[in-house]
């Protein structure tokens, strides 16, 4: 499916701050998307809700789960260091 498609895509992104502008800039998608259906006139809702946005909440999803795993792997690389830090520091000169 085009999601599966898209989270493998994402996978490979190691950098999340290359990540945070796609998320946003899917959140500005939603949030445009809801304003025209409850704001727009007639017209505008008419043409807005021909595209079809139902995958956007996973594709939202999907981007803040990969910045979430890379947040939690940074994590725990700085607790490696701390934790390495410790015990060099620990043993007896």
């Amino acid at each position: 499916s085009d999601v599966e498609h898209f989270a493998t895509e994402i996978s490979t992104k190691d950098d999340k701050e290359a990540l945070k502008p796609l998320r946003d800039a899917l959140y500005k998608i939603r949030d445009a998307y809801n304003l025209v259906r409850t704001f727009g006139d007639e017209t505008t809702k008419s043409e807005v809700e021909q595209i079809k946005i139902d995958k956007l909440p996973l594709l939202i999803r999907e981007v803040q789960r990969r910045i979430d795993l890379i947040n939690q792997k940074e994590a725990f690389e700085q607790c490696l260091i701390f934790s390495l830090i410790s015990i060099k520091s620990a043993k007896p000169k």
